[in-house]
């Protein structure tokens, strides 16, 4: 959800010097992309659990504000997840998570804002796939005091499924980071992460770092 509060817009205003991550695109459930980028598998006990990361682009664009502690960019991502094998058969719920790690230079703000800003949010597209839930999360602000060479983590889809194969993707979004001097890095993370009545299991897989 996005807040359009005259509070959330004071809270804005009142932290100039803030870096805030912003996008804008459509995101897609259910579909994936061909090119891969990276895969991960890991046995579990709830299986052979292996996520895939495809369509990984990152292109960076002027910035329209023109300041040095502004960039932009335009990304696309699709993540595609399965569980396989003895004990598949008894997960009974998950989650697959999409999004970037973001890394700043040099923050000039003390604390950094990430923060869906458009005016009437990402439009969502859900296409039912068998097998997996419907139930979706977009984060749409996390409010964060990162410390220098230290990443943060920026959800941007996370799918609720309720069987052993789950899909997640965004195509063309448009990201924007401000308050950061000396460059803003960015990697495409997928985790998938399933439940059984014994306990959790997850894996992750990463994209390549570029800057944004």
């Amino acid at each position: 959800m996005i807040s359009k509060s005259t509070n959330a817009r004071r809270r804005r205003a009142a932290l100039p010097a803030a870096t805030i991550l912003t996008t804008a695109g459509a995101l897609l459930l259910g579909t994936a992309g061909t090119a891969t980028a990276a895969e991960q598998t890991a046995s579990t006990p709830a299986g052979a659990l292996t996520v895939t990361l495809t369509n990984d682009v990152v292109e960076s664009v002027p910035s329209l504000t023109m300041m040095p502690t502004s960039s932009e960019g335009v990304v696309s991502a699709a993540a595609v997840a399965t569980a396989t094998g003895p004990g598949a058969q008894d997960i009974t719920g998950g989650t697959l998570d999409l999004g970037y790690q973001v890394g700043c230079a040099v923050d000039v703000s003390g604390g950094v804002q990430f923060a869906v800003e458009t005016p009437a949010g990402p439009t969502l597209t859900l296409f039912p796939t068998p097998g997996i839930g419907m139930n979706f999360g977009v984060t749409p602000s996390v409010l964060i005091n990162p410390k220098f060479g230290v990443s943060q983590d920026v959800s941007l889809g996370k799918q609720v499924v309720n069987g052993p194969d789950a899909a997640v993707s965004f195509d063309a979004v448009r990201v924007k980071a401000e308050g950061c001097i000396g460059g803003v890095t960015v990697r495409p993370y997928a985790v998938y992460t399933v439940t059984t009545a014994h306990g959790s299991h997850s894996v992750a897989t990463y994209g390549s770092p570029r800057a944004l």
